[in-house]
């Protein structure tokens, strides 16, 4: 078990070397975002998005953070460590529920 504040090459390659032996088929993920909007009791806005993908079997890509470099959208064939920081904040978990509190947020102000 990692501590906290391991680095996240360290929990990269714990994640790789816990999947040494499941296939690629077998190595689907999904990062999922929660956002909610509340005023004192009231629950203003909430939504959940989820972007699916699978592990890769090595890390590929200077870009992002976290599990990036291991995430591989198969939309754009590439792992998210590999895209731009636009490319995947059009089609990333928090991308989309951000996406959504900003129309939320509009509507509000019109």
């Amino acid at each position: 078990m990692l501590e906290l504040g391991t680095r996240h090459a360290d929990r990269n390659r714990l994640l790789l070397d816990t999947l040494a032996d499941v296939p690629r088929e077998k190595r689907g993920a999904r990062f999922t975002s929660a956002v909610a909007v509340a005023r004192g009791e009231d629950l203003l806005f909430q939504t959940v998005a989820t972007v699916e993908g699978r592990i890769a079997e090595a890390p590929r890509g200077p870009n992002g953070f976290g599990y990036d470099p291991l995430f591989f959208y198969p939309a754009f064939g590439r792992t998210f460590g590999e895209v731009s920081p636009e490319e995947k904040a059009r089609v990333s978990h928090r991308g989309q529920a951000f996406a959504r509190l900003r129309e939320f947020l509009a509507k509000l102000q019109a």
